[in-house]
């Protein structure tokens, strides 16, 4: 019974609560209301705010895109101008380390056995600068050619040596016109003439007049442009200078530095004499036909040799430039005799032979008409009947190349060396020689019977027949 009683209690309390929240129940809170309330504004609050959102939502997207893309502007600006600080960083290094590299070459010439190393190397690169496709490279390697330059001015004559040879060669080659792109400050033809004129290193003198003749080789016109300041810089006088050295040294029979330098210095004189801005320049120094002169004169020393030659093309040109300078030789008999003894080593040289014919043109040109009697003339035809038999063998020797020069001479100038190219003119100066031949044999008839006398007669004979034979 007592069970029941409380299931009872229980229930009427449950009743009780569910009554008590009724809100229409008395004594009852009514908060339902005013909570939907809160919610529905809330709710619409809600939507005016999305509402704004929808309204105002693509005005905020521009402004934020726009905000990126400034900021993206400036970083592409800034990193465009690291770019250009790290090219110019990267220029100024390539920069610093030329420089670099030329104190390190400076240190290396103060040093004698780096000096050593440095001659060596450049030497090396003389040998490579021979082939075509090293040489275009050692051109294509940026600042090599000026550093090569530079070396110039370094006083270590074995490293100036292997430099001359090198710049010589690499003007010689096919990138000629980056060399002397490279030679044409006017400090660095001095230097190279001041080398010259100055050197008492037989090698280096040999190497420096090497590099002379090769930048005023007058069938370059890479190198024509180098000519104005060399001869601005003194070069004639220096050429005259060395000349003179060299030539006294042999005349006393005192150590020369050899005949390439003789050789080479003539063919210094040789090029700038074929050039038409600077021939009439050269052939106005007698000094430097006279030293040319003596060349020939001394030709029959073992120490001239082959500047024999050259010495007779470069007195060749001169007096095509200016005819009077052959009364500085035409009573010269020595200049005859050894003129004429050079002939046979002027065989296998057209040029040179030519150059020789040209000059016993000029010369008997003036002496068949001459009427000076005494010892001179007597001199030049004693050497004329010694030499008659050579120069017979000469002209039977190359007469077919002398006829095909015959009508080529119709197109050249006649005060030039080609004046005695063909067979034609040499036959004229032939005829000439056998002229002061016979003008001697009437004026020393009582010497008839003196050795003399007889010689000549023979050799008249001689080249009459070779006139006759033509």
């Amino acid at each position: 019974m007592e069970r029941i009683q409380d299931k009872s209690s229980v229930t009427a309390n449950r009743n009780t609560d569910i009554t008590n929240n009724d809100p229409e129940a008395p004594g009852s809170c009514n908060h339902q209301g005013d909570v939907s309330q809160e919610i529905s504004t809330n709710r619409e609050n809600n939507q005016r705010h999305m509402q704004v959102e929808d309204d105002h939502g693509t005005s905020l997207a521009e402004d934020e895109f726009s905000s990126v893309e400034r900021k993206n502007a400036h970083l592409r600006q800034e990193v465009g101008e690291m770019l250009d600080d790290t090219e110019h960083t990267e220029s100024k290094v390539q920069e610093d380390l030329r420089e670099e590299a030329g104190c390190v070459l400076w240190d290396l010439a103060a040093n004698p056995d780096h000096a050593k190393f440095m001659e060596i190397c450049l030497g090396i690169m003389g040998n490579l600068a021979c082939h075509a496709v090293l040489e275009r490279a050692m051109v294509a390697t940026i600042g090599l050619v000026q550093m090569v330059v530079q070396q110039l001015f370094f006083e270590d004559s074995p490293t100036l040596s292997e430099t001359c040879r090198l710049l010589s060669a690499g003007l010689r080659s096919g990138e000629v016109v980056s060399w002397g792109e490279a030679l044409q400050p006017e400090q660095v033809l001095q230097r190279i003439l001041w080398v010259a004129a100055n050197t008492m290193n037989s090698q280096l003198l040999e190497k420096s007049t090497e590099l002379l003749l090769a930048l005023v080789d007058s069938h370059k016109e890479e190198t024509s442009s180098l000519l104005p300041s060399l001869m601005h810089l003194g070069l004639p006088e220096v050429l005259t200078d060395l000349l003179t050295c060299e030539i006294t040294a042999i005349s006393e029979g005192t150590p020369s530095h050899g005949e390439v330098v003789l050789d080479t210095l003539l063919q210094i004189g040789e090029a700038l004499s074929l050039t038409d801005k600077y021939s009439a320049q050269l052939a106005s120094n007698k000094e430097l036909f006279g030293l040319a002169g003596k060349v020939i004169r001394l030709s029959g020393k073992d120490e001239v040799g082959p500047p024999g030659i050259t010495a007779v093309v470069l007195v060749a040109n001169l007096l095509a430039e200016q005819e009077k300078l052959i009364d500085e030789v035409l009573y010269d008999a020595n200049f005859l005799n050894n003129l004429l003894e050079l002939l046979p080593s002027a065989s296998d040289d057209p040029g040179a032979r030519n150059a020789l014919w040209s000059v016993l043109g000029r010369m008997f040109g003036i002496l068949a008409t001459s009427q000076e009697i005494g010892p001179s003339r007597r001199d030049l035809v004693s050497v004329l009947a010694r030499h008659s038999v050579l120069i017979a063998e000469d002209l039977d020797d190359h007469r077919d190349d002398d006829n095909g020069e015959d009508d080529k001479r119709l197109f050249e100038r006649a005060n030039s060396v080609s004046f005695n190219k063909g067979f034609k003119s040499k036959i004229s100066t032939v005829s000439k020689m056998v002229h002061l031949l016979n003008d001697w044999i009437t004026l020393d008839e009582e010497s008839s019977v003196q050795d003399l006398s007889r010689s000549v007669r023979t050799a008249s004979k001689q080249l009459s027949c070779t006139i006759d034979s033509q």
